[in-house]
């Protein structure tokens, strides 16, 4: 399982930018467990107000269950972690229980704090070319028994369900699929970023390990680490097909 956005019910919040949840003392359903020098917020599944309160804030990580195994996930990751305190249904408390307003101070600002931007996708014409491909298997499956093993060679992939994503200069003429710009930062042809950022900048934006790879999408963005893509063979496209019939 890789979380969407949508899915994201639990954020580790540096305490001291716990305040970023102030507006949200008044719901009983926005819980909270303090463990160390981090605060475990939970909130009911599609409360997206939360979610765009915390998502610019530097240092969050948001979590997501899994239904049908109960395990934690990591946004834009497809293994479960074992970093979500045991305690945290059964111990945590209601946000006003834990954050109280701080006393009123009457100065003058000596500044004006930094708004929070926000990075997402638009439009663009200029001609870029193709670093990934994103596709159903069976549309992978169904190139490759067409061109000689020779040709896969340039190619390294890695399977998500029923999705698979390829990286390579000489990408697999597919129709189902979404190609990509990019190397490290991972982004639909024919857009582009706004604000328009080097591939650096938005990845320490977001907090993107040296060893992930950062893929756009229109819901989002996911984080798949590079160590999980092998060379492309059509042997190992065929096992891939014969596990996921079984």
């Amino acid at each position: 399982m890789a979380p969407t956005l949508d899915q994201i019910c639990c954020a580790s919040v540096p305490l001291p930018q716990l305040a970023t949840l102030a507006g949200f003392r008044r719901e009983p359903a926005i819980r909270m467990l303090v463990r160390g020098d981090r605060a475990w917020v939970r909130w009911p599944v599609g409360h997206q107000e939360v979610l765009r309160r915390l998502f610019p804030v530097s240092g969050v990580c948001f979590f997501a269950r899994n239904d049908n195994d109960r395990f934690w996930y990591a946004l834009g990751q497809h293994l479960p972690t074992l970093g979500i305190p045991r305690e945290l249904d059964e111990a945590s408390v209601p946000l006003a229980s834990a954050l109280v307003p701080a006393s009123i101070d009457v100065s003058l600002p000596q500044r004006v704090a930094p708004r929070p931007a926000r990075i997402e996708l638009v439009r663009n014409e200029e001609a870029r070319p193709a670093s990934a491909l994103r596709c159903r298997l069976n549309a992978l499956s169904a190139w490759a028994e067409t061109v000689p093993s020779s040709r896969l060679k340039s190619l390294h992939a890695t399977l998500a369900g029923d999705l698979v994503m390829v990286l390579g200069s000489a990408l697999p003429v597919v129709t189902d699929g979404t190609r990509y710009w990019g190397t490290k930062v991972l982004i639909p042809l024919g857009f582009r970023t706004d604000p328009s950022l080097s591939e650096d900048a938005i990845r320490r934006a977001l907090n993107i390990a040296s060893a992930e790879l950062l893929w756009f999408t229109p819901r989002g963005y996911e984080v798949v680490s590079s160590s999980l893509f092998r060379p492309l063979t059509l042997a190992g496209i065929r096992l891939a097909g014969r596990s996921l019939q079984a």
